[in-house]
């Protein structure tokens, strides 16, 4: 499937280059395969297939939505 494809069947904005937070992790999407987004996370050389409605994009996450689990957070003290 096309990215047009993917968008119009789950009524979906996706494209090449959006940043997008799936699977408890930030990236980079860079294609489309089949009926998969496929998303280059952040310190990843290659894309990794995710379903399209397990994907958010960065920018249309409600507020309050951390952009990574609490628990990858790191606090440093003074």
């Amino acid at each position: 499937m096309s990215f047009k494809e993917i968008n119009d069947r789950f009524g979906l904005q996706f494209q090449r280059g959006s940043r997008v937070f799936c699977d408890g992790r930030l990236g980079t999407i860079t294609g489309a395969t089949h009926s998969h987004i496929r998303v280059r996370f952040d310190g990843r050389q290659n894309g990794a297939p995710c379903d399209p409605l397990e994907v958010r994009l960065v920018d249309t996450m409600p507020a309050g939505v951390p952009a990574m689990p609490e628990s990858q957070v790191s606090v440093h003290g003074p």
